[in-house]
């Protein structure tokens, strides 16, 4: 009898260390992240996005929020002494440019303005493949799914007709989305920018608001 117990615990014990090896393989090779990090954005309703990026003395900053069918883009750029705060409302079949250093805003019909690439949306990646792979950045390594010809995370320059476009999303031991890598091929040259990247499910309620003290500017 207690031959048999100490039988059964042995394969318990084998059994526990079977699931801890699966799950640290299952761990150890995620699929699917950035299609699972698409489709979070498009069932919540309300998703905030947070793009910080250096190059040399320029430093930007992207929050690209949506609530329900509304849009905000806020963009801060600073190079050298010089600031600049401009941020894209849409919102009641309309799109507002802000802009804040002036405290004034424009405003035209949404209809006739190109909205696309101004948000993540799963059609971006839809029936596409990727590559996957790992990479070192500051000093830790991070697994990377590579996707072409996605336009929605360039932020510094904008890819000729042309350009071969490669996005790079890498991903922490959480699975959560930390870096954006865009490498731009153009002709002879190549250019990357790295983004941090930061996607939370709550929104500033005040970027889809116009504050009552601007005023309309009579340059529109």
């Amino acid at each position: 009898m207690q031959k048999s117990k100490g039988i059964i615990v042995f394969f318990i014990i084998i059994l526990l260390l079977i699931v801890i090896a699966v799950s640290f393989i299952i761990k150890s090779n995620p699929k699917d992240l950035t299609i699972k990090m698409y489709d979070s954005i498009a069932k919540n309703d309300k998703v905030t996005i947070t793009l910080d990026g250096k190059e040399d003395e320029y430093y930007y900053r992207t929050i690209m929020s949506k609530k329900d069918e509304d849009v905000s883009i806020d963009t801060y750029t600073k190079y050298e002494d010089e600031e600049q705060h401009v941020a894209t409302l849409i919102k009641d079949g309309y799109i507002y440019t802000i802009l804040h250093d002036d405290q004034e805003y424009m405003y035209m019909d949404a209809a006739n303005v190109d909205l696309e690439n101004l948000i993540p949306e799963k059609k971006d990646i839809d029936g596409k493949t990727y590559k996957k792979g790992r990479e070192e950045i500051s000093g830790s390594t991070f697994y990377y799914e590579e996707y072409e010809n996605i336009l929605t995370f360039l932020m510094l320059v904008e890819a000729h007709e042309d350009a071969k476009v490669k996005t790079r999303f890498y991903y922490d031991n959480k699975n959560n989305l930390v870096y954006v890598k865009n490498i731009i091929q153009d002709e002879d040259d190549e250019f990357e920018e790295l983004i941090n990247v930061n996607i939370k499910f709550e929104i500033d309620e005040k970027l889809f608001q116009i504050p009552e003290e601007y005023a309309e500017s009579q340059d529109q």
